[in-house]
């Protein structure tokens, strides 16, 4: 039971440095757009801001600018509204394992009820 509660911790800390190397990179992209580099400006302005927020920033350029990216960027944008919603649920959420089950069952509040979202190592991977 506790080698795979390590297990579990070990993926969620390589899942929590890759989410959060794809917030930078949202904010990068996010800079670039509004002042042709990633410069400090870009960084405060940019990191306050939801991932939402900086996605739909994203979103604006590319439907003004390069409609022809339209398609893949709605594909990448959806990836990343799924994961950061799995982030919600492995981050915040209250976790449960038992001692025979390969999987993990997080619990968070939503719009007044709990709800539960189960994840194996492999899906957290």
């Amino acid at each position: 039971m506790f080698q795979k509660r390590q297990e579990y911790y070990q993926v969620l800390g390589e899942f929590l440095k890759k989410f959060s190397e794809m917030e930078t990179s949202l904010i990068a992209y996010c800079s670039v757009i509004k002042y042709l580099s990633y410069c400090q400006d870009g960084f405060d302005r940019f990191s306050p801001l939801t991932i939402s927020q900086r996605i739909e920033f994203i979103s604006d350029f590319i439907n003004e600018s390069l409609p022809e990216l339209k398609n893949d960027w709605g594909k990448i944008k959806q990836n990343i509204s799924s994961i950061h919603e799995n982030r919600r649920y492995l981050i915040h959420g209250i976790g449960l394992t038992g001692l025979f089950q390969n999987t993990i069952s997080t619990h968070i509040p939503k719009k007044g009820k709990t709800i539960k979202k189960d994840f194996s190592v492999e899906d957290i991977k």
